[in-house]
C-alpha cells in the first residue's frame, strides 16, 4: 500500500506555535482516506532523526510523499533531537523509488531542491527565505485539503498559494514551475519545482489504493434523510408526525418520509434533494436522472445542492437590499432611503462581474451583506437569518463545511474526479452538506412562485377586484413540479420569481413576498406556450455585449443561457432584465445624502 509520511519537529529554544495545529489539521483531512484504504498515513508529531531515518528505510518501497515541517536552513533540517544534514536525509529519500513529492515546509530549503532532483525525485515544494509560522500553516491547510479531494498537484499548490495571498497580498509566490536546469530560482515564499523532463508531473494526485470491490459501511442518503427530517420537522406538521411516530417505535415507509421531505422543501432546493433521495422505478423507463448511488454523478449533485443553497442566500440578501434602496411601496417623504458608500458596494459590483463561478466568493459576499444588514439595522425578510451570526464565523462547523464544499465545487469544475475518487468523496461531501442543511430547517416556511401573467377579475356584485395570477406552483413532489392559477387579492410583479413567506395555496396566510428577479428568472414566464417553470440563476453581466449569462439549475452540464437583444428567443427577456439591472446599478451609484446639521 502507498505510504505518505509527515514529520513535524519543533525546537524548545525557538518554538513554532502553529506546528502542532498543522499536524492536527493534516490528520483531520487525510485520516478518513487512510481509514478507507486509499493509502497509509503516518504522522510523527515529534520527529527525531533516528525515527525519521528508520521509517524512510522501512517504507522504502511504498513511500510516495514525504513532508517535513519545522525549522530548516539551506542544508539542515531541525529535528526534535537536534539538527540533521539534508544530504543524508536526501540520500535516503532518493532510495525511495516510488517517491513522487517532497514538501519542505520550513525556511530556506530552496538549496535542497537540486539535491533531491539529482536523486530522482520529480517534484519538490520548498522555500528560499524565512516563512512565517502562521503562513506555513495556511499554505499547508489549503494544499492538503485540495490533495484530499484528489486535485492535481499544480492545482493544489495554487490553492495553497491563494490561501496565503488572501491574507497577505505582498507575499511573493512563484506560480511558474521552477524546472531543474533553470538559470535561478526566484526569491519567493514557496516554489513548486518540477524535475526536467517530468513536466507532466504537475498532474500527479494522491494515490488511491482501494479496489472497486471495497466494502464500505456508507449508505447514500441515510444521513441526508435523517438530517432533513429532524431539521424540517419543527416547521412541518407532516414531518413532525413522522418523526414522532419513529420515536415511538412505529415503522414509517421510507417512501413516505422521502415524499414528506421533498414536499416541504422550497423549490429549487427540493428538486436538487429529490434527485438525490428518490429511486428510479420501472415507470421511469430511464427518462429521469437519479443519484442515489455513490459515484461521481451523485458527488456532483451533492455539490449542486450546496451551490443552490449558497446562491439563493446570496440572491435573497441582494434582492432585499434592492427593496431597501428602492421600495415598491411609497414611503413617507421624510423617510431617508438607504444608500451605501462606494466601499460598501464594491463587493457587490465585483460579484456581478465575476468572470467565473466562485462559491467561496459568494460566501464572502453573504458575510459582507450580513454586515450591512447589521450596520444599518435592517430587518431580514427571512426572519431566521437574524440569528445566524455565529454560523458564519471561522471555526463554526457550519462555516467550515461551507468552505469545504465551496472548494470541492471549484475542484469539480477544474478537474473531473475518477470513478473511484467520486465514490470515496461522496461520504464526506454528504456529511458536510448535512452540516449545512442542519441549520436551515426553517426554509420549510418559505415557498417559491413564478408569476407568468395576471388577469384582473372584477364583477359588479363584488366590491374589490381579484387578481388571478398564472403562477407556477413551485412546490415539489417526488414526481416533479405542477402548475395552477392562484387567486390573490392584490397583484404581484409580473414575470418574476417570488419568495413567499407562507403557503400560496392559502393566500390569506401569506406574510409577504420578495422579488428575486433579475437574479433568479423563469425563462418560461416569457413563453406563453410553456407549461412548467424553467428557472435560471444569474451568473454574470457581460457589459461588452450588453448581455447577461444565466445557469439552468436543473442539469449539471447544461449550457448557460445568454440573454441578449439580438436573439429572438431572449429579446423580450433582455428588455425586462436589462432595465432591472440598470436600475440596480443606478441605486448602487446613488451617493448617500449628507446628514442634516
Amino acid at each position: 500500500m502507498s505510504v505518505i509520511y509527515f514529520a513535524f519537529a519543533n525546537d524548545e529554544q525557538r518554538p513554532l506555535a502553529n506546528l502542532q495545529a498543522e499536524s492536527r489539521e493534516i490528520d483531520r483531512m487525510l485520516r478518513p482516506l487512510d481509514q478507507k484504504g486509499a493509502f497509509k498515513l503516518i504522522i510523527d508529531a515529534y520527529a527525531t532523526l533516528p525515527e525519521v531515518m528508520r521509517k524512510l528505510v522501512l517504507y522504502e518501497n511504498e513511500l510516495v510523499l514525504f513532508h517535513f515541517s519545522g525549522h530548516a536552513d539551506r542544508n539542515l533540517l531541525q529535528m526534535e533531537d537536534g539538527v540533521s544534514y539534508a544530504k543524508g536525509v536526501g540520500e535516503q529519500l532518493g532510495c525511495c523509488r516510488q517517491l513522487q513529492l517532497v514538501v519542505l515546509n520550513g525556511c530556506k530549503t530552496q538549496d535542497q531542491v537540486r539535491l533531491l532532483h539529482d536523486l530522482g525525485i520529480p517534484a519538490v515544494i520548498a522555500t528560499p527565505y524565512e516563512v512565517e509560522d502562521v503562513k506555513a500553516l495556511q499554505f499547508s491547510q489549503a494544499f492538503y485539503e485540495s490533495l484530499s479531494q484528489f486535485l492535481q498537484l499544480k492545482t493544489a499548490f495554487d490553492r495553497g498559494a491563494n490561501r496565503v495571498l488572501a491574507n497577505d497580498e505582498k507575499v511573493a509566490i512563484q506560480r511558474d514551475l521552477a524546472l531543474h536546469g533553470a538559470s535561478a530560482y526566484l526569491a519567493n515564499s514557496w516554489q513548486l519545482a518540477i524535475k526536467a523532463d517530468h513536466e507532466d508531473h504537475v498532474r500527479w494526485t494522491l494515490p488511491d489504493d482501494r479496489t472497486a470491490t471495497l466494502i464500505d459501511d456508507f449508505t447514500p442518503n441515510e444521513l441526508l434523510i435523517e438530517t432533513l427530517a429532524e431539521s424540517l420537522a419543527p416547521f412541518n406538521d407532516e414531518l413532525r408526525s413522522i418523526v414522532e411516530q419513529e420515536k415511538d417505535g412505529m415503522e414509517v415507509e421510507l417512501f413516505e418520509k422521502r415524499e414528506a421531505i421533498v414536499k416541504c422543501l422550497p423549490h429549487p432546493v427540493g428538486d436538487g434533494i429529490r434527485k438525490l433521495v428518490a429511486q428510479p422505478t420501472d415507470a421511469d423507463h430511464g427518462e429521469q436522472q437519479f443519484y442515489d448511488q455513490a459515484d461521481t454523478n451523485r458527488l456532483r449533485q451533492l455539490a449542486l445542492v450546496f451551490e443552490i443553497v449558497i446562491e439563493l442566500l446570496t440572491f435573497i440578501l441582494l434582492a432585499q437590499l434592492w427593496e431597501e434602496m428602492d421600495p415598491a411601496d411609497e414611503r413617507e417623504p421624510s423617510r431617508r432611503l438607504l444608500r451605501f458608500s462606494p466601499e460598501e458596494v464594491r463587493p457587490i459590483r465585483d460579484f456581478l462581474q465575476l468572470p467565473e463561478q466562485d462559491l467561496e466568493g459568494s460566501l464572502h459576499l453573504i458575510i459582507h451583506l450580513r454586515n450591512l444588514f447589521e450596520q444599518y439595522r435592517l430587518t431580514y425578510f427571512i426572519d431566521e437569518l437574524s440569528g445566524m451570526d455565529a454560523l458564519f464565523r471561522e471555526g463554526h462547523p457550519f462555516y467550515t463545511s461551507c468552505l469545504w464544499l465551496s472548494r470541492l465545487h471549484k475542484s469539480l469544475q477544474l478537474q473531473p474526479p475518477t470513478e473511484q475518487q467520486g465514490r470515496s468523496l461522496c461520504r464526506s461531501t454528504e456529511e458536510h452538506l448535512c452540516e449545512v442543511l442542519r441549520q436551515l430547517g426553517f426554509i420549510a416556511r418559505y415557498t417559491f412562485a413564478s408569476v407568468k401573467n395576471i388577469d384582473l377579475v372584477k364583477y359588479r356584485h363584488r366590491k374589490h377586484p381579484v387578481y388571478h395570477h398564472k403562477v407556477v406552483s413551485l412546490i415539489m413532489r417526488i414526481t416533479g413540479l405542477g402548475e395552477k392559477r392562484v387567486p390573490m387579492e392584490r397583484y404581484f410583479d409580473s414575470k418574476s420569481v417570488l419568495l413567499l413567506k407562507g403557503d400560496p395555496n392559502r393566500p390569506k396566510s401569506l406574510q409577504g413576498e420578495l422579488n428575486l428577479t433579475p437574479f433568479v428568472v423563469d425563462e418560461n414566464a416569457f413563453n406563453p406556450d410553456a407549461k412548467l417553470a424553467k428557472l435560471h440563476f444569474f451568473r454574470r453581466c457581460l457589459p461588452e455585449t450588453d448581455s447577461y449569462a444565466y445557469r439552468f439549475i436543473y442539469l449539471l452540464d447544461d449550457l448557460p443561457l445568454i440573454v441578449q437583444s439580438s436573439d429572438k428567443r431572449t429579446k423580450m427577456m433582455h428588455k425586462v432584465l436589462s432595465g432591472q439591472f440598470k436600475r440596480f446599478d443606478e441605486l448602487l451609484n446613488a451617493k448617500p445624502k449628507p446628514k442634516a446639521l
